[in-house]
C-alpha cells in the first residue's frame, strides 16, 4: 500500500516538472518572439525615419528646384513679353506710317485738282491745258518761280536743273546718312554683343541721356558714356547711403542698450551674414529674414 501511494506521488510531481517545463519554454518563446518583434519594429522605425528624411530633404530640393525653374520661366516670359511688345509697337508704327503715307497722297491730289479748278484747267503762263499730274506740276513749278521774281517760262529749263541738282545732292546725303546709321548699328551690335538695342532705344533714361546725340556720335560711344554716368550715379547713392547707415547705427545702438529686443537689427549684426547664410533663412528661418530686410531697410532711411 505504501509503494502504491509513494508511485502516485512520484507520478503527480513528474507531472507538475513536465509542466513547468512546458510553461517555461512557451514563456521563453514568447521573450525570444517579443524581442524579435522589438528589433523589427525598431528597423522599420529606423528605415521610416530614413525614409522621411530623404524625402524631406527630396521635397526641399524640388521646392528648390521649381523655384529657379519658376524664376527662369519668369525671365523667360519676361523677354518673350517685351519682343512681343516690340514687335506689336514695330507694326503700329508701320500701320501708322501706311496711313500718314496715304493721308498725304489724299492731301497731295486733291491740292494738283484745287490748283487746277483755280485756274480754270490753263496754265497761265503758255495757255496750255492742264490735262494730267505732270502738266500741273510744271504749272506749280511755274507759279514757284513767280513768287521768286524769275521769269516762269524763259528761266524754266534753268530752274528745274538746279532744283534737280539739289535733290539729288539731298538723296545723296541720305543715302550717306543711312549707310553710317548701319554702321553705327552693326558697330554698337560688335561691342555689345549681350545687350539689346531694342531694349536699350525704348529705356525712357538712356533716351533721356542720349538726346541730340544719336546719329552724331557713335551710338557705342553713347551707350559707353551712359554707362560711366549710371556707375558714377549708383557710387554717388551708395556714399549717400552709407552716410545715413552710419547715422542709423548710433540710432539702432541706443535702441539696443535697453534690456527687450531691438525692434530692429544694426547694420553691423546684419554685415554679419553673408549672402548664402541670407538665402539660406529666406528659406529655414522666413521671419529672421524679414526681420534682417526690415532692418537694412530702417538703417538706411534713417
Amino acid at each position: 500500500m505504501e509503494e502504491i501511494k509513494k508511485l502516485a506521488l512520484d507520478i503527480q510531481f513528474f507531472a507538475e516538472d513536465e509542466d513547468d517545463d512546458l510553461d517555461n519554454d512557451e514563456l521563453d518563446n514568447e521573450e525570444f518572439d517579443d524581442d524579435n518583434v522589438d528589433d523589427e519594429d525598431l528597423e522599420e522605425d529606423s528605415s521610416e525615419e530614413e525614409d522621411d528624411k530623404d524625402k524631406s530633404s527630396n521635397e526641399e530640393d524640388s521646392k528648390e528646384e521649381d523655384k529657379e525653374e519658376k524664376k527662369e520661366e519668369e525671365e523667360k516670359s519676361k523677354k518673350k513679353q517685351s519682343r512681343e511688345e516690340n514687335a506689336k509697337y514695330k507694326k503700329l508704327r508701320e500701320e501708322s506710317k501706311k496711313v500718314q503715307d496715304e493721308n498725304e497722297k489724299a492731301r497731295e491730289q486733291g491740292k494738283l485738282e484745287g490748283i487746277k479748278l483755280a485756274y480754270g484747267g490753263k496754265n497761265k503762263f503758255t495757255g496750255e491745258d492742264l490735262t494730267d499730274e505732270f502738266s500741273i506740276r510744271t504749272f506749280m513749278t511755274q507759279l514757284e518761280m513767280e513768287k521768286e521774281g524769275l521769269d516762269p517760262v524763259e528761266d524754266y529749263s534753268k530752274y528745274v536743273t538746279e532744283q534737280q541738282r539739289k535733290q539729288a545732292e539731298t538723296a545723296k546725303k541720305e543715302k550717306q546718312q543711312n549707310e553710317w546709321y548701319a554702321k553705327d548699328r552693326t558697330d554698337f551690335v560688335n561691342a555689345y554683343p549681350d545687350v539689346d538695342l531694342n531694349d536699350l532705344i525704348e529705356d525712357t533714361d538712356f533716351q533721356i541721356f542720349s538726346k541730340g546725340k544719336v546719329g552724331v556720335m557713335p551710338l557705342k560711344d553713347i551707350y559707353s558714356d551712359y554707362q560711366a554716368f549710371v556707375e558714377r550715379f549708383s557710387e554717388q547713392a551708395k556714399k549717400e547711403a552709407r552716410k545715413k547707415v552710419a547715422k542709423g547705427m548710433g540710432s539702432a545702438k541706443r535702441v539696443n542698450s535697453g534690456t527687450t529686443e531691438s525692434e530692429y537689427y544694426t547694420m553691423e549684426e546684419i554685415s554679419k551674414y553673408t549672402t548664402k547664410e541670407l538665402n539660406h533663412l529666406k528659406v529655414s528661418d522666413p521671419k529672421k529674414y524679414q526681420k534682417i530686410m526690415d532692418s537694412y531697410d530702417h538703417n538706411i532711411k534713417q
